[in-house]
């Protein structure tokens, strides 16, 4: 701050003793012609004092002249560096509005709908206390799952499929959890490969997932849930081994309606009959099984189906190989 005034100070001398030395040399040089040709002091006294003072003026306009163009130049660039200022803010503003208006909208979506805003903003604070400082790795799986679940939520609010490549056990217990009417269901079993007597059911249902399915569906039954289920046998004879007859007898145990029927029966009476799970008339959890063709147990695929109409299609195949199957004498 100091050295710039200084600087200033030192041109604004240099400046001043230039204009007094063009001063001095025009009216020198006035009084030398002026005396040179007429041989009178006093009017070159007058002439060099009246031209050293003119060509000081000129100077000196020459000067504001310039610092006027210098003041209009910076006062025209101010002016665009405020338009341009006050674009901004109003872009920014007008931005912050849509936003915040936006979120004012879902916010109110949110508190109208069936899941209110609570878990959402949950969300949206979890998302936002990820910490910068973790690993890529780390911000990529948030992101994909935080995707994944955004796209979830978009095919189940428009009633569209939902599919997953797993055993779909996640679904399941939540929707075990959540059910309140009634759960009719389809397990597939089937003979075991080269070990003689064994039994594949592509439920699993001595697995610790199977277990905690059936305490969730006890819990369910607590509630007044009532619990259909029927076992799509790959051979009638199946009805009669021993650890089906288990499996049978702890679900009976636990309030569990279950019947059994062949497979070729089942397929005379339902074409189309995959293995499912139907909550309340209202979703169908379909299953993919790998045992039929591929000989493991087991599921490769799960759907979610939300369609009014299909999930009613669904339920009354489930009614009729209700009908045509048939009770276990335990």
């Amino acid at each position: 701050m100091i050295v710039v005034s200084v600087e200033k100070g030192r041109s604004d001398a240099r400046n001043l003793l230039r204009k007094i030395f063009i001063t001095c040399a025009a009216g020198a040089g006035t009084y030398g012609v002026t005396t040179f040709f007429q041989k009178d002091d006093m009017l070159a006294l007058m002439l060099s004092a009246f031209v050293g003072g003119v060509t000081f003026v000129v100077q000196f306009l020459r000067e504001v002249e310039a610092r006027q163009g210098s003041v209009d130049h910076n006062l025209t660039t101010f002016a665009q560096h405020q338009r341009d200022l006050r674009n901004q803010i109003e872009t920014s503003v007008k931005s912050q509005l849509e936003r915040f208006n936006q979120a004012n909208s879902v916010l109110a979506q949110l508190d109208s709908g069936p899941l209110g805003r609570q878990p959402i903003l949950e969300l949206a604070q979890y998302a936002a206390e990820v910490d910068y400082a973790a690993l890529p790795l780390v911000h990529r799986l948030a992101g994909s799952e935080i995707s994944k679940l955004s796209g979830f939520l978009k095919d189940l609010g428009r009633g569209r499929e939902v599919t997953a490549s797993d055993d779909g056990w996640g679904w399941t217990f939540m929707l075990t959890i959540n059910v309140q009417q009634s759960v009719d269901a389809t397990s597939y079993i089937a003979r075991g490969g080269e070990e003689v007597g064994s039994l594949w059911d592509d439920d699993g249902w001595t697995s610790e997932h199977a277990q905690r399915y059936l305490d969730l569906q006890a819990q369910a039954i607590k509630r007044g849930v009532a619990i259909r289920r029927i076992f799509v046998l790959e051979t009638l004879s199946l009805a009669q081994h021993p650890e089906l007859r288990r499996i049978c007898e702890e679900q009976s145990g636990k309030g569990i309606d279950v019947r059994v029927i062949d497979a070729g029966a089942a397929t005379a009476i339902a074409s189309r009959h995959a293995p499912l799970v139907i909550f309340d008339h209202a979703i169908s959890l379909e299953l993919m099984p790998s045992r039929f063709p591929v000989a493991k147990p087991g599921y490769v695929k799960t759907a979610l189906v939300l369609n009014p109409f299909q999930v009613h299609e669904r339920f009354e195949m489930f009614e009729r190989l209700w009908i045509g199957s048939a009770k276990i004498s335990l």
